[in-house]
């Protein structure tokens, strides 16, 4: 090309005065020829057409994002409706509103993934040969745990029922005709129980939960949303009802209205604060990091619940960031079922099995700190939940979006569900 430039200026650009030859009119030669071989219209049609393809591309990840994502919300809140037919509708919905002529072509798969690693689809996923999609996505993550996924795969469908991007002006270029390219996108989303959360450093026990949850059938819907919650990565799920809040009393406390089942084999009630695993105090806003255990004999070792932990330094400042919580934001406690070295003035050993979503309403402290309760409770309620050092509030429902999950929990959900994209 550099010899071309040459020869052309040189036959073409007229002697300067100074006899030093000029470059007018190279330009506009080079110009010409290019526009005379075909060359300058090839590629105006190849930047068009690709810059199409990029388009419809876009267009196509952006419904399969929105529709698996839809997907597994619906699925993570109401099991009964994640079935084949009822999502397929949903994807369609989501994937043609994402395209700018308002149609696509979708099919997707809804699967469950057991512990031992065996997927199995659910009915109505595409055979094989039918999965055959232009695009496929990434292959899955290393997990562990039983968990759910939903994958979405998106192509191009006009509204004369033909599949392929057709091309501007590569179909005008002589030779072999371009007659366009199918293009298409994947998107999965993964559900399932967390094995491992950051939580706030207040555990309350699993016979409370099975009270004030009916054995974990019955949640509370939220209130008005505080808008910092949309800032703590833990989205509420809607109820159907209004809050029915009750209290929580400090851990094995005689009033309880909890009743184990059976309180020598280490099954307690109550709330208590809680440390790391290695005994590290919890972080300045409260929270801990904790994983929830499935073996009988596995245990962690926590701080104990105590009036007394309410007057120390890292107590303190989870009292502080639990009255600031009291604004209907969600908090991700630990649920535990039973414990050991029972006493509520010196460290015991508390077995996590879950994590649960509870909005704190009010709480009220023996020595009188915040000693006010909502005007709902009886003068009895309010006297007793006073004298208990009681936490008032309820559990909801949540999902806690997590990029790329890979740790899900074989134990109980206790509302909390764990959602991300691992394609």
């Amino acid at each position: 090309m550099r010899r071309l430039t040459r020869t052309v200026w040189s036959a073409l650009r007229p002697p300067r005065h100074d006899g030093e030859p000029d470059d007018h009119g190279v330009i506009t030669a080079l110009v010409a020829i290019l526009a005379g071989t075909g060359v300058l219209l090839g590629m105006c049609a190849l930047v068009v057409d690709i810059g199409v393809l990029y388009v419809e591309r876009e267009q196509l990840q952006s419904g399969a994002d929105a529709a698996s994502w839809k997907i597994a919300q619906t699925c993570a809140n109401t099991p009964a409706n994640c079935t084949m037919a009822k999502q397929l509708i949903n994807a369609q919905t989501y994937a043609s509103n994402n395209a700018k002529d308002l149609i696509s072509d979708v099919q997707i798969c809804l699967v469950s993934v057991a512990a031992t690693g065996v997927a199995t689809n659910a009915a109505g996923c595409p055979s094989s040969a039918t999965w055959n999609t232009p695009v496929t996505c990434p292959p899955l993550p290393t997990t562990s745990g039983p968990y759910q996924y939903v994958e979405v795969r998106t192509s191009t469908k006009n509204t004369d029922g033909t599949t392929v991007v057709a091309p501007i002006f590569g179909q005008a270029l002589p030779g072999t005709p371009y007659t366009g390219t199918t293009m298409g996108a994947c998107a999965r989303v993964a559900w399932g129980t967390p094995m491992t959360a950051n939580a706030f450093a207040l555990g309350i026990s699993k016979c409370d939960f099975d009270r004030m949850t009916t054995g974990g059938t019955v949640f509370q819907g939220l209130g008005a949303l505080d808008p910092l919650l949309q800032q703590t990565g833990v989205y509420g799920l809607l109820g159907a009802s209004s809050p029915a809040n009750d209290m929580v009393t400090i851990a094995n406390n005689p009033l309880n209205k909890c009743n184990p089942t059976n309180i020598l084999d280490g099954t307690q009630k109550g709330w208590t604060w809680l440390l790391n695993q290695d005994m590290s105090a919890p972080d300045s806003n409260c929270m801990i990091r904790a994983s929830a255990s499935t073996a009988t004999t596995d245990y962690y070792t926590w701080a104990a619940g105590a009036v007394i932990g309410l007057l120390a330094g890292t107590s303190l400042a989870c009292v502080n960031a639990l009255d600031n919580s009291k604004k209907g934001q969600i908090l991700m406690v630990p649920i535990w079922d039973k414990v050991l070295a029972v006493t509520n003035l010196l460290p015991a050993q508390y077995r996590i099995v879950g994590f649960a979503p509870f909005v704190v309403v009010e709480r009220a402290s023996l020595f009188g700190i915040v000693a006010k309760l909502p005007d709902l409770l009886s003068v009895v309620e309010r006297t007793l939940c006073l004298a208990q050092t009681c936490i008032y509030g309820h559990f909801t429902r949540s999902l806690v979006a997590n990029h790329l999950p890979n740790e899900f929990a074989s134990t109980t959900n206790f509302g909390a569900t764990v959602i991300g994209r691992t394609g």
